[in-house]
């Protein structure tokens, strides 16, 4: 069936407690306690009304990552120690990088942070080897206690790359800056970093390909936990509009990200994940997001497999602008988005036109509009199982959009808007989405409410 609105096509068918705070969110002054808790693997938060007086512990478990492989040469830093030769019996009290240098030459390295140790500095990559060897700098393997903690990680603003590089396992709290600082550099990896309290937006940033004139490949962001920051969570800056050569092959994927500007607020810049424009080959993978401003603002075209935005203060993923590449080939599949303040998913091609948007399995629950797909430059794509239920409209937008649908669920939504009434009202799976971590408090399990409202796919374990 074809139906015809606006210049749209429409066609269907058929454990212990880390860190404790008290947090002030959006204009209305928002107060509560944010605790991050332990879980059997992975991140995990809870919000507690007053001392004692907490919810559930919600985890994120992680995505799988590849193994090490075998180090050339191991040492260890213990910066609350004196200062020994970089063994295990006698470590550095900071990383001697003329050794880790002339050590790369001979294969891959990895330093040993002691678990408990507290740097009150910066950890500077300095790393200047440009051999294909890695470099492994970790902080939860080695020793007793909590992971090893420092005021931030920060690759300096010498305008050169720092690349095969990987930070893993630290605290980073207490900032003067940004909790992590990457200029440039390819292969780098940043996973299993709790990331909170950073002095300066955003809190984890890797920095403009048009300011550096770096342009890196290969930044992997995953499985860490983002929260209480001033500004922005996660940043990947682009190339401001100049379709100068831009970064690539960007993954970002199972971070639990949240509570983002809860310290300082800058006007709007309190997005969860942002990803600025002219970037390729972005993937967005079963992110948990939730207290910020857009859950997600993209200036790129995207792929995402999988993921939650809940309880934002505007839309749950923006996606707009003036950016002259447009958003060609995004794909958005397996998505959920609860109780957002604006839309659900917002698509906007008004100064340059947008071809084969893909949706597929999306969630939209509880807000004014569903989806808005703006085109007055023009938007095709196709959109497949939608379920936009408990929203005042289902679709809004305006100008040149195409979009064929097949499928799409508008329970408790009275008004289907651009595709007037051809939806049904009804479908198995709907029901109370107010805990979409689900009854075992893990999120991207089966029992979770808001997979099984569309029919999304989980990953297979490993």
């Amino acid at each position: 069936m074809v139906s015809e609105f606006a210049g749209w096509r429409v066609c269907l068918g058929g454990g212990p407690i880390h860190m404790f705070w008290t947090l002030v969110i959006g204009c209305g002054g928002l107060r509560e306690q944010v605790e991050a808790c332990a879980c059997e693997a992975g991140h995990g938060a809870r919000v507690c009304a007053d001392e004692g007086d907490c919810g559930p512990c919600a985890c994120l478990p992680p995505a799988p990552t590849d193994a090490d492989g075998g180090f050339a040469r191991e040492y260890f830093v213990d910066p609350e120690g004196p200062d020994g030769d970089g063994s295990e019996a006698s470590p550095w009290n900071e990383l001697a990088w003329n050794q880790v240098d002339a050590a790369l030459a001979e294969g891959p390295v990895v330093v040993w942070y002691a678990r408990g140790s507290r740097a009150d500095r910066e950890l500077q990559i300095l790393r200047t080897d440009q051999g294909p060897n890695r470099l492994v700098l970790d902080g939860n393997h080695w020793g007793e206690g909590d992971r090893a903690s420092a005021a931030g990680v920060s690759t300096t603003e010498q305008r050169r790359k720092r690349s095969r590089i990987t930070v893993r396992g630290f605290d980073l709290s207490d900032t003067e800056n940004q909790g992590v600082f990457w200029e440039a550099g390819d292969g780098v990896v940043l996973e299993d970093l709790v990331v909170h309290r950073n002095g300066t937006s955003p809190a984890i940033y890797f920095e403009y390909a048009s300011r550096s004139g770096l342009p890196s490949s290969d930044l992997t962001i995953r499985n860490s936990h983002v929260y209480d920051t001033t500004g922005e969570c996660i940043y990947v800056g682009g190339v401001e509009n100049t379709r100068a050569p831009s970064h690539s092959t960007v993954t970002i994927e199972r971070n639990l990200v949240h509570h983002c500007g809860a310290r300082k607020r800058h006007g709007d810049d309190w997005d969860g994940i942002n990803v600025k424009d002219g970037i390729s080959g972005v993937v967005l993978r079963e992110n948990v997001v939730y207290e910020a401003h857009w859950g997600l603002q993209l200036d790129s075209p995207v792929t995402l497999e999988g993921g939650l935005v809940f309880d934002v203060a505007a839309a749950g993923v923006m996606m707009g602008g003036v950016w002259r590449d447009g958003y060609d080939g995004a794909r958005f599949e397996d998505l959920a988005v609860l109780r957002p303040g604006a839309e659900g998913l917002y698509v906007g091609a008004d100064e340059f036109d947008t071809s084969g948007l893909g949706l597929a399995r999306v969630t939209v629950h509880g807000t004014e509009v569903g989806l808005t797909l703006a085109g007055s430059a023009g938007l095709t794509g196709t959109a497949e199982s939608l379920s936009l239920t408990d929203c005042e409209v289902a679709f809004g937008g305006w100008g040149e959009v195409d979009v064929d649908v097949t499928g799409c669920n508008l329970a408790q939504t009275p008004d289907a808007g651009l595709l007037r009434a051809t939806c049904t009202r009804t479908a198995p799976g709907y029901g109370d989405l107010s805990h979409p971590e689900g009854p075992d408090g893990v999120y991207f399990t089966e029992d979770d409410p808001w997979l099984s409202s569309t029919g999304a796919q989980l990953r297979p374990p490993g």
